[in-house]
């Protein structure tokens, strides 16, 4: 199957294009026997030639190999360019599993490929901890591999030679060889780091081998650090080039091969590996890295689903009153867009309803709550708030109904009709590929809580009345710069009710109270259902050839007298003088008062006739003459796509003329790469357009300037590609604004007209693939990798922000990252940056948008002990302009408690705000504060505690009767060691198992009291706790002794 497969790809190539390797790739995985430990590491191979001599990188090497510039590597053997880092186990019975792997495709003019699939050519196994684990040969063909996939059928055919030829020269087809060592132990020195490369088979018995040290008895993890490997490949293979993002179409010059053959040893081979991300040229460190994990999501239990129906909220049914199917929210299926596509029912209603609001962090729980988020094209919808019961969860909002209840829950209903999208399959493919990410705040204090994303491949409807789904999404805290954690569970119900027409429904005008109604509106098509937006513009001369000016002009006549009598004779025109008519047939009165009457009615009615001629001859007859020159073509575009466009302009004289071409909007320009319009031609799917480029118009002079000459034979016809850069749209484009750019035509030397093309442009919100908030701290550079998921290769990226700067890097396991790199304000101001991903290198096929907000707070430092109570002084700014300003404090955490009342007078100026800081765990934590005042944001505040390990001064066993049900009393001796009278604080690491009944006690000088300490009921048999008493000073909070408690719970 595979063998005919590849005979129709074969047949099916154009002329001139043929099939070829694009990539040599090894993965290398440890193996236990049974499975991988973990995801094998994917590295590409380079010819060995190029690493000895220095040569192109890997970009520049496949910009070069595209054009054909790089001969045929002579080399038969293939190095990885870095060290490897596995962790591994120091077991003989672990081993190491390589496999290589050839990426085949058909590579394009413009270096983008198509038709490609990666094919295993050839794996092994080896035994790093065995007596000869650094050399062996690759086999293949059909037997069961590590990796359960096919591999090459036959190695022999690698080297030319038939399929019946034997080995008896010796030689196998492919052999590997390569060198390790243990993290802790430095590269021997009898091991060559650098072997050299051969065509004859390797000599594993004449290499040193590697000094391994006997297993402990308790193995750890180890990592293994593997050099250059050395993949021996026949002579005859031709060389293949890593295929990376492009970089533009800059000439690159290739160095000199250098005359040694002998690579010298590289400093960066005995440099330590890098533990963080990497990528080919740079180190990503991974405080910086953004994992964005698949969305956490499962499917509602039938507890909650019976104990949420008993619950009244808003009634979601389809057009006929019946209930949406119930899909899973985890189905996996492949969608048909075809199905989605041809669906009768061509408006979709999607419905989303919030639920319920559970915490399950320790941390504060807020009460009040309110939600944001951004559908498809719709702008960003903010909730109202929202009230979470405390006995049930349920998210209730504030506004009583009519039946003076609060309702439950949130319900938000978009109108999606058909008329509204750029194409038939837009709203599956978003669907089918999109997710919406409802982020949660704090209505008190402003602070984002988390967000919760919501993949949307279930709300496709296969050909459904409606469906619908319930799911508990989890939040996700990962806006700070630690990991993100789960704050907390959302339930959430989504569905999709398909309608014929979105006039056949009354959404959007309903006044009912239980649920709010937006809608996409429509861009503009024809009464035939078919799309205004074309591809191909041709020009609209006068005639089909004008030999003389006379011509010209009595062709301007006629145009001009179907125009005058049209304006003249149009309705309201007519509609005014049948009402002077009227008006005659209708005059009472003597004949003294009818004459003047009809008098006044014949100025009357003249007055219309010369209003209806105002304007003067010349004015109308230019305005007919430019009227029988101008084009008009209208699109829809949005933020960060590209329109691209061709126009038929023709030379209607029998001479050769110089062209200049005008246009007043930068956003508009001429396509002047033959490959980027090669590129856009092989992109579109109407098989009614040429798919052939012609190349006449850079064959022409035709400049980059502005001035934009253009040289035209005698009567020729000439396609001129346009393309219109929607990034540079104004923020009028989120409300559906239309814009209008011309585009003259005219001869250089008479400066007469030959054509216009007038566009009409409408601007339409973006649609957003995902959405990202962080929060950085002030007047700071912020630096975020964010992990793509999609396995869609990027080939190019853009950002709204020209002041940001964004781009695209690979860490080891050949996934891309994007970068984003952004300078930040003072605090409470936002960085929004739209980010733009690429299918191809000319920004053509927009394949997903992102959506990054950047949140400048204050950050502020606090070092103290693990249990010990800091004063933090916060810098608090209150507007000069007001004396007295009331401000609330809020926290996130806790850990964090104010010591004065609130709300709090602060006088004008700049002055500090002292908050109590305790933590009871150790390392940095970060903290949130706010201030608010007149339920608007003063400043927020990140607060990086740094808690370090306490001085225990005295250490006690304790043992608990862990069936009991009331708590148990204990007591422990507390000394002071001071002669004054001294007042302590007594704080436990663990509040909710044990706390003292005293929180502060009076000891006399060199005193003792033994305070009681209460253990709470648990619900466990057994378990050992450490936990900690801290001894404070009552009046500094500062630390004075530590005791720890080793406390056992078992029956007793």
């Amino acid at each position: 199957m595979e063998k005919r497969r590849w005979s129709r790809y074969a047949n099916e190539l154009k002329t001139g294009h043929k099939m070829e390797v694009i990539e040599r790739r090894m993965r290398v995985g440890v193996h236990n026997g049974l499975a991988y430990i973990s995801s094998p590491l994917t590295v590409h191979l380079v010819p060995q030639e190029e690493l000895m001599t220095g040569t192109q990188s890997l970009r520049r090497k496949a910009r070069t190999s595209a054009k054909g510039q790089n001969p045929p590597s002579s080399s038969s053997s293939l190095v990885v360019r870095s060290r490897i880092s596995l962790p591994i186990v120091k077991d003989p019975r672990f081993a190491l599993v390589f496999s290589i792997d050839f990426l085949l495709g058909v590579r394009a003019a413009d270096g983008t490929v198509s038709q490609s699939q990666s094919v295993m050519v050839g794996w092994g196994i080896a035994l790093p901890f065995s007596s000869d684990p650094t050399a062996f040969y690759l086999t293949g063909g059909p037997r069961a591999n590590p990796d359960e996939v096919l591999c090459f059928k036959s190695l022999q055919g690698l080297r030319g030679r038939g399929p019946h030829a034997s080995l008896a020269d010796g030689r196998r087809d492919l052999s590997l060889a390569f060198h390790f060592y243990l993290a802790d132990e430095a590269p021997h020195p009898s091991r060559p780091l650098e072997p050299e490369c051969s065509d004859e088979e390797p000599e594993p018995e004449r290499r040193t081998k590697p000094e391994i040290r006997e297993p402990e008895p308790e193995p750890q993890p180890e990592v293994v650090e593997i050099d250059e490997e050395i993949i021996h490949e026949p002579e005859e293979e031709e060389e293949l080039v890593p295929v990376s993002r492009r970089e533009g179409r800059r000439a690159e010059t290739r160095k000199p091969e250098r005359s040694d053959p002998e690579r010298p040893e590289r400093e960066r081979d005995r440099l330590p590996p890098s533990d963080g991300v990497t990528s080919y040229r740079e180190h990503i460190k991974m405080e910086n890295v953004y994992d964005s994990t698949v969305p956490s999501i499962q499917p509602l239990a039938r507890s909650s689903l019976a104990f949420l129906s008993a619950t009244s909220f808003c009634k979601i049914s389809d057009r006929n009153g019946d209930a949406p199917t119930l899909v899973d929210p985890m189905d996996t299926r492949p969608i048909d867009i075809a199905i989605e596509r041809n669906d009768r029912l061509a408006t979709a209603e999607i419905v989303l309803q919030l639920l319920a609001m559970k915490w399950n962090t320790q941390e504060k729980s807020p009460a009040r709550v309110y939600f944001t988020f951004q559908f498809f094209r719709i702008p960003m919808i903010t909730t109202e708030i929202l009230s979470i019961d405390t006995r049930d969860s349920i998210l209730r909002r504030l506004q009583m109904n009519n039946q003076g209840e609060y309702p439950a829950g949130f319900t938000a209903k978009i109108t999606i009709d058909r008329a509204s999208l750029s194409s038939s399959e837009e709203l599956a493919t978003f669907l089918a590929t999109g997710e919406v990410s409802i982020e949660a705040w704090d209505a008190d204090s402003m602070i984002p809580l988390g967000s919760a994303t919501l993949p949307l491949r279930s709300l496709c409807r296969r050909g459904t009345e409606a469906v619908q789904f319930y799911a508990e999404c989890s939040v996700l805290q990962a806006a700070l710069p630690i990991p993100a954690r789960t704050v907390g569970t959302l339930y959430v119900r989504a569905a999709n009710i398909g309608h014929p027409f979105s006039n056949q429904m009354d959404l959007t005008l309903s006044h009912s109270s239980s649920f709010i109604a937006y809608s996409l509106p429509s861009i503009g098509h024809s009464s035939s259902g078919k799309k205004v937006e074309l591809y191909l513009v041709r020009a609209k001369p006068l005639s089909a050839s004008h030999q003389s000016s006379l011509q010209r002009f009595i062709q301007s006549q006629r145009i001009d007298m179907h125009r005058r009598y049209a304006e003249i004779l149009n309705e309201q025109n007519l509609k005014s003088i049948g009402d002077w008519e009227a008006l005659k047939k209708k005059v009472p009165g003597s004949a003294h008062h009818e004459s003047s009457l009809k008098r006044f009615i014949f100025e009357g009615e003249l007055e219309a006739y010369r209003k209806a001629r105002g304007e003067s001859k010349a004015n109308k007859l230019l305005a007919a003459v430019f009227k029988g020159l101008t084009v008009s073509h209208s699109f829809s575009v949005s933020l960060g796509e590209v329109h691209v466009f061709e126009f038929m302009l023709s030379n209607p004289f029998p001479n050769a003329v110089n062209c200049s071409i005008l246009m007043d909007d930068a956003s508009l320009s001429i396509v002047h790469q033959e490959e980027e319009w090669e590129s856009w031609k092989r992109s579109i799917k109407h098989p009614t357009e040429e798919k052939k480029v012609d190349s006449t118009i850079f064959k022409r002079g035709l400049t980059r300037d502005a001035s934009n000459l253009l040289y035209l034979r005698p009567n020729e016809p000439l396609l001129i590609p346009f393309k219109y850069d929607g990034l540079k749209v104004s923020s009028a484009a989120e409300e559906g604004a239309e814009g209008q750019v011309k585009v003259i035509f005219k001869e250089v030397n008479s400066g007469e007209p030959l054509s216009v093309l007038d566009l009409h442009i409408q601007k339409r919100p973006y649609a957003l693939s995902r959405a990202f908030r962080f929060l950085a701290d002030e007047a700071t550079n912020f630096e975020k990798h964010i992990r793509m998921r999609d396995k869609r290769r990027v080939q190019s990226i853009r950002c709204s922000d020209p002041s940001a700067k964004v781009s695209l890097v690979q860490d080891r396991g050949g996934m891309q990252v994007v970068r984003i790199t952004a300078y930040m304000g003072p605090a409470l101001t936002v960085r929004k940056l739209i980010v733009f991903l690429y299918e191809d290198a000319y920004c053509h096929r927009l394949t997903a948008t992102w959506k990054v907000e950047v949140h400048a707070v204050t950050r502020v430092d606090t070092h103290s002990v693990q249990g010990q109570t800091t004063n933090v002084q916060l810098p608090v700014y209150v507007d000069n302009n007001n004396t007295t300003a009331p401000v609330f404090v809020h926290s996130s955490s806790t850990s964090i408690r104010l010591p004065h009342p609130q709300p709090l007078e602060l006088a004008a100026g700049a002055r500090s705000l002292a908050v109590q800081h305790t933590s009871t765990a150790l390392g940095t934590h970060i903290s949130l504060l706010s201030l608010t005042s007149d339920q608007s944001l003063v400043n927020m505040y990140a607060l990086h505690a740094h808690i370090r390990a306490p001085h225990v001064s005295s250490s006690y066993a304790i043992r608990v009767d862990s069936r009991t049900r009331e708590p148990v009393v204990k007591r422990l001796a507390v000394h002071n060691s001071y002669s004054i009278p001294r007042s302590f604080r007594l704080v436990s690491s663990h509040p909710n198992l044990m706390r003292p009944l005293t929180e502060v006690i009076n000891l006399p000088p060199e005193g003792v009291i033994s305070p009681p300490l209460q253990f709470l009921p648990v619900d466990f048999s057994r378990r050992t706790i450490e936990m900690h008493l801290f001894i404070q000073d009552a009046d500094t909070g500062q630390e004075e002794e530590t005791y720890a408690l080793k406390v056992v719970y078992e029956p007793m």
